[in-house]
């Protein structure tokens, strides 16, 4: 199947504002090959389908299912499960071709939904653990970035694959970013500051420790005032969110 001129629902498990990772660059890339791509982003308050900056990706936005679905009987998640499909199509204006999902938590069971939409299970990261049996069953194909998702993947659908991890070119000509502080050796990191993997006290041993390098830290940090006494280190910095283009001239 050629994926051009199709009706794409996208569906993420990180937002259209969080900083860019691999959902958000499928649909730039996907927007770019001519398809129009309805990027889902997890549930909220808000009910809209609006266009963003890239081409022809619209960002859409939807309350939820049903507390406790995932207890009810097969055929009645999958009357709800069509029933919000159809409210999606509806509030976005189009039938949708192709339904792309990073998230096995929402829309997992396939079965529910038109005959004639392809539907792929496409799961990246670890953590998407939460109906991947019946996502997995019920998908026309399965993607993943490893051997050991896909062998999972392959106990329920023969049709899986390992693609590896994206990588995301830009025509944008990226230069390397001037950052403050004279320091040979710079550390980077990018991604969300308010994950609660990180270990914060590792890194302010790291900084105590090596005065001599410069740490620089990119990426949405609101839950600053439980880490926030790093900002006393002089060779700590902050740069906050970056786009897409200036985290390849970042690195």
């Amino acid at each position: 199947m050629k994926i051009q001129n199709k009706n794409i629902l996208l569906i993420s498990p990180e937002p259209w504002e969080h900083i860019f990772v691999s959902k958000h660059h499928y649909a730039t890339h996907l927007g770019e090959l001519g398809n129009k791509v309805f990027f889902l982003n997890p549930p909220s308050q808000k009910t809209r389908c609006k266009p963003t900056d890239s081409k022809n990706v619209f960002s859409v936005h939807f309350q939820g299912f049903l507390k406790g679905l995932r207890f009810l009987p097969s055929f009645l998640q999958r009357y709800f499960i069509r029933q919000k499909f159809e409210m999606l199509q509806k509030l976005c204006g189009v039938k949708f071709d192709i339904i792309w999902s990073f998230d096995n938590s929402v829309f997992y069971d396939f079965s529910a939904l038109p005959k004639e939409v392809y539907s792929i299970s496409h799961i990246v990261d670890l953590n998407q653990d939460f109906e991947f049996e019946k996502a997995t069953n019920t998908a026309d194909l399965c993607l993943s970035t490893s051997s050991f998702i896909s062998d999972n993947q392959l106990k329920f659908n023969s049709n899986s694959h390992n693609i590896g991890h994206g990588y995301n070119t830009t025509s944008l000509e990226s230069r390397p970013m001037k950052l403050s502080g004279e320091y040979n050796l710079k550390c980077g990191y990018a991604g969300s500051l308010d994950s609660r993997y990180l270990d914060w006290e590792m890194i302010e041993n790291l900084l105590k420790n090596f005065p001599e390098v410069g740490f620089y830290f990119a990426g949405n940090w609101r839950l600053k005032s439980k880490n926030y006494y790093v900002k006393g280190y002089p060779n700590f910095y902050h740069l906050g969110k970056l786009e897409s283009v200036e985290l390849q001239s970042f690195y």
